[in-house]
């Protein structure tokens, strides 16, 4: 495979270069010039909107190669360049420094989109051992291709030539880039060429540029032979809490009980009412597939058909699935009081492997635990069920979407699932559908199942598995059961709503001015996180290399620096808000600090993980370790501080960020990925004396708890697909049932569009405001301040949004973050029915729904995607619910609604705290108030007593400007529903 990778490799680039050579291009070879022709220093320089990428500040020693086969600075006339349809120049230049001295510059003046450079050595250049892998340390301005040319000892020609991914390609800034050639190539090997080949080439974009510094070829495997590093994380998250682990959880109590029969073996469960599930297993192919299921009705049905081990040994994949590859022999089986014990010895190649299994029904799941102590397994294939019944339905479940599916079949709902708390698996399928087809349903992940990916030295953890299947006729009872610990933040989580505060230019002048816009309207119980793009200059080339720097307002020295940073922080505190920023940890630039390659993220290859473009991922245990460190002191440099946004950790599934590196005992499982991630959290938690939110992709179950919340993602995220389109539905339960009561998602949204507002798919577009409100109400979330995403100049385009969201979401995320839930309903069109027969009727997607909280809550909630009206009679009383529209109440003290009356939206919120009234430009009525916009009137706090409006001005109604940015106020005493037709009377 690789000799045939290789040659493709080869015929792939030489017919690329064939057919240039075709077009006739022209080529001219160029020698070192003894001065800079151009020279672009002043065009680097810090902060001030540089044109060029400025120079790291230092890069780190551990950066640089050590006695590398090429060094560019030290001896630059041994280099000469072969320009092809181009024009440029090679010289020594300063405009790009990496270690004090200067380096060897290639420009280009003149170029086209068939442009290419090459860089050649004056005199054969050696290497003098084998190697398998190169490594190229320097900088590009533009987005760049690299082919690299050697020339084995036997006269044969191997190129590496990137193929369209970031990942093997240089973009603009510095970087190392480091390629395994998947093949090794013997001593005395030599470097022919080193070709540059600009993408995305455009007429008016500045020159192509690039510094070299350093250049070596390597054996990938040499630095896995130092000692590891070793991380000081602190007391070490324990997950999971409960010795039950993830297992589904029973509303009721069950008894369970297993007996022979013949040559099967039965274990059951009851209720009370004697109603209960049997499974049947017959020892027969060695696989889950000898588990069937009796529900009472007739036919029995397999959830896991066509499961299976699928091993390795000695390069060969041997698969129980395929006729003659694998041969399983039962040993031993037999019953012992409620278990069924069985070993099965899996004959394949000259080898076996023996996995003991241990079936057990618990609460209403039939556990199986399989252990083993050899080290063949690569795969468990984790199958489908079969012998379901013709209207068999299978369910995606929000925020579970990255797992199996539920399965609902003859009247009885149904999971399958690995423990990922106890299992030795590595990865995990995952964004694969589902299918329903005649006695078949594809309901897991095909057809990847559950990985054991070796680590770096071929090694393999020892097979360590629970499996769960569960039947019940009520859904929540099948559902997985994260076992993390509970959020320590619950209270600020109550009473704070998120504002993400995000602006490239200007940013203290901005952040002033909004917060002031704020504070004037009592808009204070929010974290006030700062999304600036102070740091992700870091990663796409400015800055210092990452998120690591010591100085956070790199790009904003301009405006203050760092100064005017922490004067900003402590004016948002002032104002009684919570302030925070955005920072990550996983991304690492070799021109960062504190990079140290030995703490990179180790392939099963041996090769080294990127992040993202020019970043390599370090290992997670480096993330605890550093928040224990320099973090810490950074985060005091910053006080006030008490939240903060996390990027990347939970963007992607935990397995995605797994470390191989075979001197580490526990990598290669992803638990020990999640165990390191999580203790981060507790250490960001500790130094921000607050909670930390993350990003989120709907693998929310993994971290519910150990963070304090995620982007709520639904499905649609990369897919650009407006939330109409996706029709997502309000199936609430898991979130509410499961995640909630440890920590709550923050904001919701497909993608990072948030629904309405700034995104990254489509830009002003608020007319899904309240669908977006009534599902961030349903799924019991933080609310998210509008506008999200960059802050207009003018912080009063949009403030009314603002105030919807804060003012609408506020007191009702008091009343139900994290609470427990007592009843969710579906509405089917005549009457409330419960989750199970919504989903069988498939009316949930309606989405008409009811909840009722344990403290009293109660929400009616309308997301119809139709825009159908819900009408709904609340103590003999009325009320048109729209698209997007809700009621709540809890108790005497508080009552909110945004319904239609006489046609028209009127959003109303009567709470302890506050009095909230819109009419959207019409005259609305309600309880002695009466407005035909915003008006809020506080009850308690410093504004008590006083009434607001917004827009202030009635003849400004359209444009929402006002002359001062401080609002002006009027006591109670004034009479509202007097004022008269046209006044400014505030």
């Amino acid at each position: 495979m690789k000799a045939r990778a290789a040659s493709y490799c080869v015929l792939s680039v030489l017919t690329w270069f064939t057919a240039t050579a075709q077009e006739n291009p022209k080529i001219r070879e160029i020698r070192l010039s003894e001065k800079e022709p151009v020279s672009h220093i002043k065009d680097v320089q810090y902060y001030a909107n540089p044109k060029f990428t400025p120079p790291p500040a230092a890069i780190p020693e551990k950066a640089f190669l050590k006695n590398p086969l090429v060094d560019f600075a030290a001896d630059p006339s041994q280099w000469k360049a072969r320009l092809i349809n181009c024009k440029g120049f090679l010289c020594l230049s300063k405009d790009q420094i990496a270690r004090k001295i200067p380096n060897l510059k290639l420009e280009l003046t003149e170029s086209s989109p068939d442009s290419t450079a090459e860089l050649l050595p004056v005199k054969p250049v050696a290497a003098t051992k084998s190697f398998d892998t190169f490594m190229l340390l320097g900088y590009a301005k533009n987005l760049t291709a690299v082919t690299v040319k050697f020339r084995k000892p036997d006269g044969k020609l191997f190129i590496w030539r990137s193929r369209n991914n970031n990942y093997n390609e240089i973009l603009t800034g510095w970087h190392l880039l480091r390629i395994p050639l998947r093949t090794r190539l013997p001593a005395g090997t030599r470097l022919e060429s080193i070709g540059f080949k600009t993408l995305k080439f455009r007429t008016n974009r500045p020159p192509d540029i690039w510094h070299l510094e350093q250049f070596d070829v390597v054996t990938g495997a040499d630095h896995l032979k130092q000692p590891p590093v070793q991380f000081d994380p602190g007391e070490i998250v324990k997950i999971p809490v409960s010795p039950e682990g993830s297992r589904p959880v029973s509303r009721e109590k069950v008894s369970n009980r297993a007996w022979k029969d013949g040559a099967a073996f039965k274990l059951r469960y009851e209720n009370a009412e004697g109603t209960g599930v049997t499974f049947i297993y017959r020892p027969e192919k060695g696989t889950l597939a000898d588990i069937a299921v009796d529900c009472g009705s007739g036919r029995e049905f397999r959830p896991a058909d066509g499961s299976g081990p699928i091993f390795e040994f000695k390069g060969k994949t041997f698969d129980i699935r395929k006729s003659g590859q694998v041969k399983p022999v039962l040993l031993k089986c037999e019953l012992k009081k409620d278990q069924v014990r069985a070993v099965w010895e899996y004959r394949f190649g000259k080898t076996s492997q023996t996995i003991e299994w241990r079936l057990q029904v618990r609460g209403k799941s039939l556990v199986a635990d399989l252990d083993s102590k050899e080290c063949f397994l690569k795969q468990w294939f984790s199958g489908y069920a079969s012998g379901t019944a013709p209207d068999a339905k299978v369910f995606e479940v929000p925020f579970m979407n990255h797992t199996p599916k539920i399965v609902w079949n003859d009247g009885w709902f149904f999971s399958h699932f690995h423990d990922h708390y106890k299992g030795s698996f590595s990865s995990h399928s995952h964004e694969t559908g589902n299918q329903v087809l005649p006695g078949k349903v594809f309901y897991h992940y095909i057809p990847v199942g559950y990985c054991y990916d070796p680590r770096s030295d071929g090694s393999r953890h020892p097979l360590r598995e629970t499996v769960y299947i569960t039947v019940a006729r009520n859904f929540d009872e099948v559902l997985l059961n994260p076992s993390n610990p509970k959020s320590p933040h619950q209270e600020m989580l109550s009473n704070n709503l998120y504002k993400k505060f995000e602006v490239r230019s200007d940013i203290f002048r901005k952040a002033k001015k909004l917060t002031d816009l704020y504070d004037d309207y009592g808009v204070n119980h929010i974290f006030f996180d700062v999304f600036s793009f102070i740091w992700m200059a870091g990663v796409w080339g400015n800055g210092e290399g990452s998120f690591h720097a010591d100085r956070l307002s790199y790009i904003h020295q301009k405006d203050g620096g760092d100064q005017a940073f922490r004067a900003m922080l402590e004016d948002v505190e002032k104002k009684q808000m919570i302030p925070g920023y955005y920072e990550t940890y996983n991304a690492m630039q070799v021109k960062n600090p504190v990079w140290d390659p030995a703490k990179v993220v180790i392939q099963p290859d041996g090769s080294w993980q990127y992040a993202n473009v020019q970043a390599y991922m370090h290992k997670m245990w480096a993330l605890p370790d550093w928040e224990r460190g320099f973090f810490k002191e950074r985060n005091r440099k910053y006080q006030p501080r008490r939240t903060g946004y996390v990027d990347g950790f939970t963007s992607r599934l935990p397995f995605m960020y797994n470390d191989y590196d075979h001197r580490y005992p526990e990598a290669g499982k992803m638990i020990d990925t999640i165990r390191a991630i999580g203790t981060g959290f507790q250490r960001i938690r500790e130094n921000y004396r607050g909670p930390v939110f993350a990003e989120g992709r709907g693998a929310d179950y993994y971290w519910a708890g150990l963070n304090d919340g995620d982007y709520g993602k639904l499905p649609g995220f990369g897919h650009r697909l407006k939330p109409r389109q996706v029709r997502y539905p309000l199936l609430v339960d898991f979130r509410l049932k499961k995640l909630n009561p440890l920590a709550p998602a923050w904001g919701l949204n497909i993608g990072y569009a948030m629904f309405c507002g700034k995104g990254w798919y489509w830009t002003d577009d608020y007319s899904l405001l309240y669908h977006y409100l009534a599902m961030n109400i349903a799924f019991g979330t933080v609310g998210f301040i509008e506008p999200s995403g960059d802050a207009y100049p003018n912080p009063h385009k949009y403030f009314d949004k603002t105030l919807e969201t804060y003012y609408l979401v506020r007191q009702l995320q008091k009343r139900y973050m994290m609470q427990p839930v007592r009843t969710i309903r579906y509405f089917d069109g005549g009457k409330l029915v419960s989750t199970e027969e919504a989903l069988v009727s498939g009316k949930y997607r309606d989405n008409m729904l009811y909840v009722q909280y344990e403290n009293g809550l109660e929400i009616y909630i309308n997301c119809n995607w139709d825009d159908r009206i819900w009408e709904i009679t609340v103590d003999g009383r009325k009320y048109q619910l729209p698209a997007g529209g809700w009621f709540a109440r809890q108790g005497k003290d508080f009552l909110e609604y945004s319904i239609l009356q006489n046609g028209s939206r009127v959003s109303y919120v009567d709470s302890p705290e506050y009095r909230y009234l819109n009419g959207y430009g019409k005259k609305a009525e309600v309880d002695g108030l009466s407005t035909d916009r915003i008006l809020i009137r506080y009850k308690t706090g410093k504004k008590a007593g006083k009434t607001l409006y917004y827009p202030p001005a009635r003849k400004e109604i359209s444009g929402f400007a006002i002359s001062s940015s401080r609002a002006k106020v009027s006591p109670d005493s004034s009479s509202v529903s007097n004022q008269k037709k046209g006044s400014d009377c505030l």
